[in-house]
């Protein structure tokens, strides 16, 4: 935090945006009261491990008195869970479309290849074709 604050003050924000302002130090911190427990596309893929050992931080949170709430208590953060699925598509196919444009310049490198089209065209392999070509 002090890095970006530091950093902040010597650079200052974009044009036309203050930067950051407010205290140099950050607050004292607090315990939480209330935490969401939100179980998003990883949760049905994830190990036994890694639910366990979320299942045991739950444990220390309730017994530090923070009241734990999810989407079968909440309404809202039931909401809040349905809109980051529904989000999660999207934010699939923007992810590919710019692994695809990152590939374009190694790929070019490595075909020397010279025009937009070929480029284009290698950006639109498979992940797995484009990483064996650019070798």
């Amino acid at each position: 935090m002090q890095v970006a604050y530091e950093i902040a003050t010597r650079t200052g924000g974009d044009p036309g945006y203050p930067g950051l302002f407010g205290p140099a130090e950050p607050a004292a911190a607090a315990q939480a009261r209330r935490l969401g427990v939100l179980e998003t596309a990883g949760w049905a893929v994830a190990s036994r491990g890694a639910k366990e050992a979320m299942a045991d931080a739950l444990i220390r949170f309730k017994a530090a008195g923070i009241e734990l709430i999810t989407r079968q208590s909440h309404a809202r953060l039931a909401a809040v869970e349905a809109a980051i699925a529904q989000s999660a598509g999207a934010l699939h196919a923007d992810q590919q479309l710019g692994n695809r444009a990152g590939r374009s310049i190694p790929i070019a490198r490595a075909t020397r290849a010279s025009s937009a089209a070929s480029c284009s065209r290698a950006s639109l392999m498979p992940s797995d074709d484009a990483r064996r070509l650019s070798k």
